[in-house]
């Protein structure tokens, strides 16, 4: 039943994303919220940046589910407010630090809703956890770099939770993350190559906050205890995450370029540089992001030890850090735009 209804919301979800994609894009376009070509993009049309909202409000169908428990009602909230922060985001620069002053201020509250990894077993807990959300957070927003790509890994990476919240007997948590899969699978309607529609900083931050906050709630229950094993599970559904925030700051230092502004040095654009299209690269992404939440859905079951799936994630990052590093980038990719500035121009 669990299963039936997870996949109803989850329809619906789609549906309204889908559905308020279009008039988002003519209320873009009246206020002026879109992303314009420039030298160092491809893109040859200035582009709405809405889509973040059309994402929420599908997700939003899990409201009535996430109302009873004050963990999902932290969660929501928390990724409410940072759609907000990014939509501000896009309508005009943020001060360098009011953006992880933000997203640091919703994860405390999630942690102190309950949702904590145990680190310690103690309060020291709920400061760690609040950082690990915060960090696997703006990790999963950096993948926001090319059209389809992070709504692409977020449909997989939602679904893939959603089972594994559902088989471990966590209908709330499940059926959240159904909704959330619906809504972004809603949004690649206008989203996938070539984009009609980006989701802008508010999709990208409520995307991130959902699915790091729902991975340790989730984990924290099916792992029945085990700190291996949830830790496994964590660190296996944001691996992706992890690669590319990994990659770009690596590339950054090495290069003395500045660590927080905008450059086509991403995952997507080394896969680019190598002659793959975006929908591929879109594809080869969210694929990637499926293996790995396959992984820690085999931990949640019992079907690999945790310390297996640990050493399979470090392995796996080294081997994909390196491997990219090594792929050497064509056209512009040093930093654009003033700094301080929250926008990602060169997010093609």
């Amino acid at each position: 039943m669990n299963m039936i209804v997870a996949a109803a919301v989850g329809m619906a979800a789609c549906g309204i994303s889908a559905a308020t994609g279009s008039p988002l894009r003519v209320e873009a376009r009246r206020w002026g919220l879109t992303d314009r070509p420039a030298a160092h993009r491809p893109q040859r049309r200035s582009i709405p940046f809405l889509g973040g909202l059309a994402i929420a409000a599908g997700t939003l169908m899990a409201v009535p589910w996430a109302a009873g428990d004050i963990r999902l009602a932290a969660i929501l909230a928390g990724a409410l407010l940072l759609a907000v922060l990014g939509l501000l985001g896009d309508m005009r620069p943020l001060r360098m630090g009011t953006r992880p002053a933000v997203v640091g201020l919703a994860a405390c509250g999630v942690a102190l809703s309950g949702v904590t990894v145990p680190l310690t077993g103690g309060w020291a807990d709920i400061p760690l956890t609040a950082c690990w959300i915060v960090v696997t957070t703006c990790a999963t927003e950096l993948l926001d770099d090319m059209d389809g790509a992070l709504g692409a890994v977020a449909v997989t990476t939602a679904l893939l939770l959603s089972l594994t919240a559902l088989a471990g007997g966590l209908p709330a948590p499940g059926i959240l993350l159904a909704a959330l899969a619906g809504g972004c699978l809603g949004f690649l309607a206008h989203n996938w190559p070539p984009a009609r529609m980006f989701m802008g900083d508010s999709g990208a931050l409520f995307i991130g906050f959902a699915i790091s906050c729902s991975a340790v709630l989730i984990f924290s229950e099916v792992a029945a205890g085990s700190l291996a094993g949830m830790l496994a599970g964590v660190l296996a559904v944001t691996l992706l995450g992890s690669v590319n925030a990994s990659v770009v700051l690596l590339a950054r230092l090495l290069d003395r370029r500045p660590l927080f502004r905008s450059a086509s040095d991403h995952l997507s654009h080394r896969m680019r540089a190598l002659g793959i299209g975006r929908q591929t690269a879109a594809c080869l992404q969210a694929g990637s992001a499926a293996v790995t939440c396959m992984l820690g859905l085999a931990v949640a079951a019992g079907a690999v030890a945790p310390t297996t799936a640990i050493g399979a994630c470090g392995l796996a990052w080294l081997v994909a850090t390196a491997v990219a590093l090594r792929i050497r980038l064509t056209g512009h990719v040093g930093p654009a735009g003033p700094r301080g500035s929250t926008r990602r121009p060169a997010r093609r």
